[in-house]
């Protein structure tokens, strides 16, 4: 028989990426399916039952879309426990209905004969280990992030400034140095905690050659420009004392030329100790022509051989050490996924056995899958977030509606849960800053923080950003912070500040779900709806240049109150309680929405 639908798009394993354990008693899965498809059904059973009376039924949600795919969800309940389920799936196009199992598909469902020819998936066991949040910190959804590139933010001690120190604020180079420091962190945490940052991700602070410390040489020392062992106490403890967590840069795929043991190396070859430490191809070791693994083939920034057991042993032990001495709250993985995934595994059994709350958030540039599955890593920074953004509000290049397949296609890469954790930047010490892409064009850059405090994902800001801080990629984007800029009214600054508050204020922008509801090519506006438990909030953007008015079917809400509305262009931002603001009737299920050009608004939605 030949099938109307795109059988070949409808996809979904007996893993992890596609069902999951909630708790005990409740399980998550995902198909998926190409556009065609308008309905999917849910037929589950007992292993041990095989009376078809007893198969349950459920119809799965189509919440996530995008170009070419869709993705269906359900969870479902069991007492006292989820175990030995049996499962298929019913899948309709308007004009077809398909069965499909674990050996492909039929068209009709008789259990018995699924039963005998075992065409089903099967899930057995809900170990608390493989629970989707398990060994997750419990804050891990629901911070504001704030990275700071520690030679750039504040001077606070003068003295420890190297001699070749240049004037604050003069143009960055790779190689020059304007004396910020630990000490000026810590001066500058009750900006961050009048901001409403809630956790610090600090770039390498520990003794290294270069300005960005990314080539370590001593893994135990802060770096005496930086200050001392005492100066970063002070700093996490001051931290703390305001409600915020402090996360260090790991750089655990390579170090420094000067690292001791590969100048052991250097001058020993073959003979040295720690040659095994290292990737040699011919020994002497040079750096002209290039001899050794480095990554990004950068000469300074040899990489470490991690098949050596002893590589591994020191990076854990280096890991282990700040955790205990100095109570930091987790570590960022420098170019995670250029780390062996087994070397990852062994890293987070020990740390999570070491503090369950500690954050382990992997850096790289495209899909986190491999790092996050089997719970190896909490969070990546989500580039692919980034990337989306950029290209729709700052380079011009995708429509809304091409932005929102991007975003949607983003969020069926993990389980949702994982989404909500993620670390959604517009830009950071590696890239060019945000206000730069857009040709230093503010509202885009303020329509981009709309999104960063409204779409799934826990918002990362980069130091500066709030005042409005541009430069073109690395060196340019490592700008000595503008403290002037503070001193007086900044408006920019502000609406950061305001849409912060939302974000932290409200369950439905921190752990609730996500629906597109309306985005337009023409228009470009895109509307998009956050719910959790009672809570809902449509959330609209208009980032066009002219006025939009359209209508959005809201069948399940009767009653709307605004608690935001916003103009990028101007700044201008104004944020209502649900007491302030007047209770607007929705007839026939219609909503009418009017957006002024280049403006956010945030409706609270009520049944």
């Amino acid at each position: 028989m030949r099938h109307k639908m795109n059988l070949a798009a409808i996809f979904h394993k007996a893993t992890d990426s596609y069902i999951y354990p909630l708790d005990r008693e409740k399980i998550c899965l995902r198909l998926f399916t190409s556009q065609d498809i308008s309905r999917v059904e849910l037929f589950y059973w007992e292993r041990s039952n095989g009376d078809p009376t007893q198969v349950k039924r459920k119809v799965m949600t189509n919440y996530l879309n995008d170009k070419e795919h869709k993705c269906f969800q359900a969870n479902i309940q069991f007492a006292p426990l989820a175990s030995y389920l049996r499962y298929c799936f019913m899948v309709s196009s308007s004009d077809e209905t398909v069965y499909f199992s674990a050996n492909g598909f039929v068209n009709c469902f008789d259990l018995a004969l699924v039963t005998e020819s075992k065409n089903y998936f099967e899930f057995l066991w809900p170990n608390s280990l493989d629970f989707v949040n398990y060994s997750v910190p419990s804050w891990a959804s629901e911070q504001v992030y704030y990275q700071i590139f520690p030679e750039r933010f504040y001077n606070g001690n003068s003295q420890l400034s190297p001699k070749t120190v240049v004037k604050w604020g003069s143009k960055p180079s790779r190689s020059n140095f304007m004396g910020g420091d630990l000490v000026g962190i810590d001066s500058k945490l009750d900006y961050i905690s009048n901001l409403g940052c809630t956790c610090l991700y600090l770039t390498p602070i520990f003794k290294a050659f270069s300005n960005h410390k990314y080539d370590t040489i001593d893994y135990f020392t802060i770096d005496p420009e930086f200050g001392t062992q005492a100066d970063f106490r002070r700093l996490v403890e001051h931290a703390h004392e305001l409600g915020i967590k402090i996360i260090l840069d790991a750089v655990f795929n390579h170090c420094g030329y000067e690292f001791p043991y590969f100048q052991d190396v250097l001058k020993n070859g073959a003979a040295s100790p720690y040659a095994n430490w290292f990737t040699a191809y011919t020994y002497p070791l040079t750096s002209e022509p290039l001899n050794y693994d480095c990554v990004g083939h950068y000469k300074y920034m040899p990489k470490f051989n991690h098949a050596n057991l002893d590589v591994q042993n020191y990076l854990i032990r280096v890991a282990l050490y700040w955790c205990r001495e100095f109570k930091i709250d987790g570590w960022r993985f420098d170019v995670a996924d250029e780390l062996p995934i087994t070397f990852i595994d062994k890293l987070s059994q020990a740390l999570k056995a070491e503090n369950a709350e500690l954050l382990l958030l992997g850096e790289t540039w495209s899909d986190a899958t491999e790092l996050l599955s089997g719970k190896r890593l909490d969070s990546a920074m989500n580039y692919v977030f980034r990337d989306a953004v950029t290209a729709w509000l700052a380079k011009r290049t995708l429509t809304a509606v091409e932005f929102d397949e991007r975003i949607n296609k983003m969020l069926m890469l993990y389980p949702y849960e994982i989404c909500l954790r993620m670390y959604n930047l517009i830009d950071s010490h590696d890239t060019e800053r945000f206000l730069y892409q857009s040709d230093n064009n503010v509202t885009c850059l303020r329509l981009a923080v709309f999104l960063q405090m409204t779409l799934p994902g826990c918002p990362a800001i980069f130091y500066g950003d709030e005042l409005e801080v541009s430069g073109a990629n690395d060196p340019d984007c490592r700008q000595a912070m503008p403290w002037q800029r503070y001193e007086k009214e900044n408006v920019t600054f502000n609406w950061y500040k305001q849409l912060i508050s939302l974000y932290k204020n409200n369950l439905a922008l921190m752990r609730g779900d996500f629906k597109t509801v309306y985005c337009s090519e023409e228009a470009n506006c895109y509307a998009f709806l956050r719910s959790y438990a009672d809570e809902a909030l449509l959330c609209l953007i208009n980032a066009s240049e002219q006025s939009s008015k359209f209508k959005l079917e809201l069948d399940n809400y009767k009653q709307t109150r605004p608690i935001l509305t916003a103009d990028a262009e101007t700044g201008e931002i104004r944020v209502t309680s649900l007491a302030e603001e007047a209770v607007t009737d929705v007839k026939t299920g219609v909503l009418l929405c009017e957006m002024p050009a280049n403006s956010v608004k945030v409706i609270s939605l009520e049944r």
